[in-house]
Order: structure tokens, then sequence, then C-alpha cells
């Protein structure tokens, strides 16, 4: 199959899953009662959301920085932050074509590499699951219960077992199918590393190695973790403080919080453009077990979605204006230098 032909089906079949996604998450949802739940929403939380995002937006660009200067290669921060920008907003429409996106945009300024700027993206793609499970490993131990309800409710077929039973039943299945990879992987390694792809695939993995090595190496990790905090921290309160700005979710707490983040976390990993439908469907799913009706739930994951999808829109937009510009001119940047 031609390689752009299995990347629009591809394309195609994720949207149609975000629908199914959206349409589930919409229910018997009442437009009118909808509506009214928007007008009610205080737009001063929505505020706070939006900045927050855009300044985990900006820390990233200048961690990326901190990558790129152990590699021998200074950039400016914000050209680096443009073009984090400008990866947000190409992944909007192809998951996972940012990453390469905003290698190449940045190329056109600072002239970096683009396989040593990959390199650097892929370490901080790891980094960043580490979070993820450091972040899931949190709600495990303050939200155990709905963490397990909440697993349960997203298995296919309920058989009327308890969610927290079905939870349960999700992770020791999970972990049976890990040690039959592990037993499998045992009996077949020898052709497994004879194999020519897995000697590419060993060779990349040596990359991503050599790419850890600059971030303990580099002369200012401390700096480099402060930001990976921060970036997470950002993505934390740009969904916690949205509960502010709605009455029935107000009183959610700070592990309530912590809970809905990782369940947005998800519908953000499916890999629908946008994360359109399966963050929706995930929210709302999330904040019914946390007790909130259906039809807020969906009007906040709506809020919060619709409020940083415009955000990474604006900052991609920006992002490719800007270094559209200094590309163009270089005189400005002449300018700036002295």
């Amino acid at each position: 199959m031609h390689p752009k032909l299995k990347s629009l089906l591809q394309t195609l079949f994720f949207l149609a899953l975000g629908g199914v996604l959206l349409y589930l998450a919409f229910g018997d949802t009442n437009f009118n009662e909808l509506m009214l739940e928007f007008k009610q929403v205080n737009l001063l939380y929505i505020l706070l959301s939006v900045v927050s995002g855009y300044l985990a937006v900006l820390s990233r660009g200048y961690r990326w920085t901190l990558l790129l200067h152990s590699l021998g290669h200074r950039v400016k921060w914000t050209d680096a932050a443009h073009a984090v920008g400008v990866g947000y907003l190409v992944n909007l429409g192809v998951p996972r074509a940012g990453e390469v996106a905003r290698c190449t945009s940045l190329y056109k300024v600072a002239k970096v590499p683009v396989d040593k700027m990959l390199g650097t993206v892929i370490v901080e793609r790891v980094i960043d699951l580490v979070m993820m499970l450091f972040f899931f490993l949190l709600t495990i131990i303050f939200q155990y219960e709905n963490l397990m309800n909440f697993l349960g409710a997203t298995q296919d077929g309920m058989t009327g077992t308890e969610p927290s039973q079905q939870g349960n039943n999700f992770i020791y299945w999970g972990l049976a199918a890990v040690v039959l990879m592990a037993l499998v992987l045992a009996l077949l390694w020898k052709r497994i590393v004879a194999h020519p792809k897995f000697v590419k695939i060993r060779g990349f993995i040596r990359g991503i190695q050599e790419g850890f090595k600059t971030v303990f190496s580099m002369e200012r990790k401390g700096l480099f973790i402060a930001h990976t905090l921060f970036i997470w921290l950002n993505y934390y309160f740009m969904v916690y403080i949205c509960v502010f700005a709605m009455a029935a979710t107000e009183a959610l707490t700070l592990s309530d919080g912590l809970f809905i983040m990782m369940s947005a976390s998800l519908g953000i990993v499916v890999p629908v453009p946008g994360g359109i439908g399966a963050y929706h469907y995930l929210v709302t799913l999330a904040m019914g077990i946390l007790g909130i009706a259906s039809q807020t739930g969906f009007a906040f994951a709506t809020i919060v979605h619709a409020s940083q999808t415009l955000m990474l829109i604006a900052a991609g937009l920006v992002g490719l204006l800007v270094l559209f510009v200094i590309k163009n001119k270089p005189a400005l940047r002449e300018k700036e230098v002295q």
C-alpha cells in the first residue's frame, strides 16, 4: 500500500473513532441545558487555564534549548518556543507529525541539523512518559478506587461486575500479557537480535541513550529538571483551574483534579486529531465517577478542550508568522544580536 494512502486511511480511521467517542460522550445531552451550562461559566478561570497552558509551551521551548545547547548548538529560546507552537498546531491536524514540523521549522532559522533535533525530541518524549507514569502513580495513591472504577468503565462488554473489580481484572490481564510477552521474547531472542530490522532498532535505541547522556552531562541539568516539573504542573493546573469555572465542579479537590488530569492525558494519547472525541468521552466518564452529572462533565470537557485547542492554534499561527519573518528578513535578527 502506498505510504500516503496508508496515512490517509489511518487519519480517516482515527477521525471516525473520535466521532464515535464524541457521540458516546454526548449521550442523551439536552442541548438547551448544555448551552445554559456554558453561559454560567466564569471565563476568568478559563483565561487563567489558557495562560497556564501557554506557559507550558514557553517552558518547553526553553527546555529544548538546554538539550540543544548540550549538543553544541545555541538557539534562541523564543525561536524554540515558536517552533514548539508550530509542532502543536500540526499535531492538531495530523497526530505525531508535529515533532518533525517543529524541527524543520526551527532548522529554517537556526540551521541545527534536523536529525539531531529529532533525537532531542525523542528524549523529551521519553521523559514526558516518565512524568506521566509518575502522575499516574500519584493518582493510584490518592484516587485508587476512582481509578479502578474508571479503568473498569472503559472496558468493553460490561458484564455486571463491580467497576472496581473490573479495574483489578484490567491490571491482572495486563500483567499476564507482560509475562507472556517476556516469555516469547526469551524463546525467540536469538532470532530477533539477528534480524536486520532489529539492528536498525538497536541503533535507534543507542541514539536515544546518547540523548539521555546529554541530559545527565549537561551543565544546567537542575534547570532542565525544574522546567520539566514546571511544564507538568502547568498541565495539572490548566485542568484543575477550570473546576472553579462551574458551580457544579468547584468543590472538587486537588486529588480529584489529578484524577481528571490523568483521564484527560489518556484522551490526548489516543491518536485522534486534536484528541477530539477521546478527550471528551474520557473526561466526561471521569467526572461521572466523581459524582458530576454527565451533561456538566461533557460541558467541562468541551470548555477545557476548546480553550486549550484555541490557545495551541494561536501559538502555532504566531510561531509560523514569527519564524517566517525571521527566515525571510535576517536583518531583523542581526539588529537583535547588535
